[in-house]
């Protein structure tokens, strides 16, 4: 299995020089987060030993197993990149360097709270439905007729000073 990961790695970071080149950006300013839900903790393990420093997590219960296993992989960043219960939002703050789902606001106060109250600043990102797909998570926003809607919500977020929201996360429709 070392063998195929190591490959495949390779393979994708090829895949991110060429796309990066193509598109005239720098490399190094590319963050490519490996997924690791459903994977063994020997993967991780692998795919550090390669040099990634960031892996994606879309369960807490997970998550939090192989962060509490994992210890000694020094510099490894975790991100939740899965929907999030409100109620876990204490336990998802201050355990990832970036929780990529933050989908709606009462989940976002719940991260704040739990951020000011733990003294950090906890990175983010809003997660925003696009594509207009029910079956994503995410704001609504595939239809610009509801933006107005959207924007108090956006900055009542914005406003959350236990959060840093670096951007968005959204997933275009498949085609």
């Amino acid at each position: 299995m070392d063998g195929k990961i190591a490959s495949r790695y390779q393979q994708v970071k090829e895949t991110i020089a060429r796309t990066a080149q193509a598109a005239g950006r720098p490399e190094k300013d590319i963050r490519l987060v490996v997924v690791t839900k459903g994977h063994p903790l020997t993967a991780i393990e692998t795919v550090y030993q390669l040099g990634v420093r960031d892996v994606g997590e879309n369960r807490l219960e997970e998550a939090s197993f192989k962060q509490q296993t994992l210890t000694a992989l020094t510099g490894l960043n975790w991100h939740m990149i899965g929907h999030i219960q409100s109620r876990k939002a204490r336990d998802v703050c201050g355990r990832f360097a970036l929780v990529h789902s933050v989908d709606r606001l009462k989940l976002a106060r719940k991260l704040d709270q739990s951020a000011l109250a733990q003294g950090i600043e906890q990175p983010v990102l809003l997660e925003f439905n696009v594509s207009g797909e029910v079956q994503k998570s995410g704001w609504m926003a595939d239809d610009k007729a509801e933006w107005p809607e959207l924007l108090p919500e956006v900055e009542a977020v914005l406003a959350c000073t236990g959060l840093e929201v670096r951007g968005l996360m959204t997933m275009a429709p498949y085609s």
